[in-house]
């Protein structure tokens, strides 16, 4: 390995390394501030209940909304395009593909999409539920 493929596969490591610590901090923080807003929801009086099907309902709204602009991007950059392949001196064959979205590729992404809310949904919502109020509070 060369010294400038060392240095390039350093700066991806560190790279990586740094994009996850922005990931997580920008997840702590998230977390921090939701779980206030929880906490006040449930000691001005909601039940828990309406605190989980409240913060499930959002997790779905926006993989809902998420699948809607993924599907519409993708209806307008591919949907009918063609493509075509660039041959070469040992394969002077050109081929072209013709891009289609199917009713059932888009039914298959958005149900993917709720399925994702619903799992991404599931654990904030039932730790939203289960975390004391004052704690919650105090700690923000």
């Amino acid at each position: 390995m060369s010294a400038a493929e060392s240095g390039r596969q350093c700066r991806r490591i560190l790279r990586g390394k740094y994009l996850r610590r922005r990931a997580g901090n920008t997840r702590r923080s998230s977390r921090w501030a939701r779980s206030v807003e929880i906490a006040t929801l449930r000691a001005i009086g909601f039940r828990a209940s309406a605190v989980v099907t409240s913060v499930f309902a959002e997790s779905i709204l926006l993989a809902t909304i998420g699948a809607a602009a993924g599907t519409a991007i993708a209806l307008f950059a591919f949907d009918g395009k063609a493509v075509n392949s660039i041959s070469s001196q040992y394969q002077p064959a050109q081929l072209v593909y013709q891009l289609s979205i199917s009713n059932e590729s888009i039914a298959f992404a958005v149900a993917l999409a709720m399925l994702i809310g619903m799992l991404g949904g599931l654990l904030p919502a039932i730790r939203a539920a289960t975390v004391p109020i004052a704690s919650a509070l105090r700690d923000g």
